[in-house]
């Protein structure tokens, strides 16, 4: 008989494990909750904000959570300070601006931020499972909180 601490269910009279979730679609998940997340942050109680690049004034939903360092670079991809609101032209089009970027950083952060995180992106950083679940529900809670001081719902 299959103990009570392992995941899964009865069929047939046989246990059937659950599967665990594959480290690709928690980042996926995670992706989507730290954009949320970043948009939400960086927006007014009316859902507008700034490029983080040109300064082009944005609703929350037209923005997209850009990051200074790419996304590859595990070490940083969900790090506060890397990931901001910013336009699909400079995300996208303009190659994530990333001179214009690093400026703004250097000036909300300080002097030098921009080089921190550029050495901080080279470091290997493996995600756990569990890992990867905690930050999803911090973020998870960190909306929660967020949308609590906006006058719009996620839509």
């Amino acid at each position: 008989m299959p103990s009570n601490s392992l995941r899964g269910f009865t069929l047939g009279g046989f246990f059937i494990m659950a599967r665990k979730p594959k480290l690709s679609t928690l980042k996926k998940k995670l992706d989507k909750v730290h954009s949320y997340y970043v948009r939400l942050r960086d927006t007014d109680s009316n859902g507008y904000g700034d490029c983080v690049s040109c300064g082009t004034t944005l609703e929350w939903s037209q923005g997209q959570n850009g990051h200074f360092r790419p996304r590859q670079h595990l070490s940083t991809r969900w790090e506060d300070t890397n990931t901001h609101l910013q336009c699909s032209r400079c995300n996208c089009w303009g190659g994530g601006e990333s001179y214009l970027y690093a400026k703004e950083l250097d000036r909300r952060y300080y002097e030098g931020k921009a080089d921190e995180l550029v050495a901080q992106s080279r470091e290997f950083r493996k995600f756990m499972i569990f890992e990867l679940q905690e930050l999803i529900a911090e973020y998870t809670e960190k909306c929660k909180e967020l949308l609590k001081d906006k006058n719009f719902d996620l839509k």
